[in-house]
């Protein structure tokens, strides 16, 4: 009797086809998915380099924005490595907009060869005050079988209260090697299943795409998820990450900005389609595009800043910090 109620309260508050879910801070993606759903499993993919990992950081980071505990098990980065990242993506962001016509890419320069004026370090200080202020947890344990991330997903929940755990990456996870590899993950996948619905949060789970859409050189499907064809029935929502512009035959006006598609693959809870968002390359940092109606034919793919030609970094390079602009000294 209780459930039919709970069902009842749901639909009232909801909708149809309602399901609890977590606003992933990117307005292009809820609109059209509504968010993380709790209780479930997501998948991202993504072939190498076309930024599923800096989208997981980003939802992360915007949900942890948002007051939502989060945990991030990543088989391949440091937790130094993913601070770091926060911390040029802040601090990067707050350089632009605090100098108008300047670029997220100047403060990459000046961060990473380590030439900072004081107003650097001041935005490096603030962006750490906003991260350690922000409900997120890391787990930077390689080799972890599914059993062993399981486990730290829970400890994360008790203590913690964590509501989204996301897991990098799906063909990282130490496997027993007792049978075929494709059952395997299979196996992997149903786990993070259970564990999402037995803690009612959300599990995001990454995983790398076959090479097929990129020898074809399109768009990835359902279908090119590697190794693994069990995640196409076990999983509840599946995003593909998608930069066209890499396909384009003329490559020689790339920028640091570009757009990135992400394919809703797959939706138990919305209709499938694609979100248009930006990637910005130089922060690893994934938004919604300026204007709802920007991407139309002439401007697909085109950058929404002009980042300047890069030099080699000089020993005798100054900044003036007026003007935020470089002069040299012999």
């Amino acid at each position: 009797a209780e459930a039919p109620t709970a069902a009842l309260d749901r639909l009232a508050q909801e909708g149809p086809g309602a399901c609890p879910r977590l606003p992933t801070g990117i307005d292009e993606l809820d609109r059209r998915i509504g968010g993380l759903p709790l209780g479930h499993l997501t998948m991202i993919g993504g072939r190498t380099r076309h930024g599923k990992t800096a989208m997981a950081r980003c939802l992360l980071d915007n949900l942890g924005a948002a007051g939502v505990p989060g945990l991030y098990c990543s088989l391949e980065d440091s937790t130094v490595d993913l601070a770091q990242w926060l911390l040029l993506r802040h601090a990067g962001r707050a350089y632009a907009a605090t100098r108008p016509g300047s670029l997220p890419w100047d403060a990459m320069d000046r961060i990473l060869a380590w030439r900072q004026t004081t107003g650097d370090l001041v935005e490096l200080a603030r962006a750490r005050e906003i991260i350690a202020a922000r409900p997120y947890w890391f787990c930077e344990e390689p080799g972890l079988t599914v059993q062993q991330i399981c486990q730290r997903v829970r400890q994360a929940v008790a203590r913690h209260g964590v509501r989204v755990a996301f897991v990098d990456y799906l063909h990282l996870i130490e496997l027993d090697g007792a049978t075929e590899m494709r059952h395997e993950l299979a196996a992997v996948v149903r786990a993070l299943v259970r564990l999402a619905k037995s803690l009612n949060i959300a599990v995001v789970l990454l995983s790398q795409l076959n090479r097929e859409s990129e020898r074809e050189r399109r768009a990835p499907t359902l279908s090119d998820f590697r190794e693994c064809g069990g995640i196409e029935e076990a999983c509840a929502l599946a995003l593909l990450v998608y930069q066209p512009w890499k396909f384009k035959q003329d490559q020689s006006k790339r920028r640091q900005v570009r757009l990135m598609e992400i394919i809703v693959a797959k939706s138990k809870f919305s209709d499938t389609g694609a979100a248009n968002c930006y990637f910005e390359g130089c922060l690893g940092d994934v938004r919604d595009p300026p204007e709802p109606d920007y991407f139309d034919e002439g401007n697909l793919g085109q950058p929404l800043y002009c980042a300047p030609a890069r030099r080699p970094a000089q020993q005798h390079d100054l900044y003036d910090r007026r003007t935020g602009e470089r002069e040299e000294r012999g």
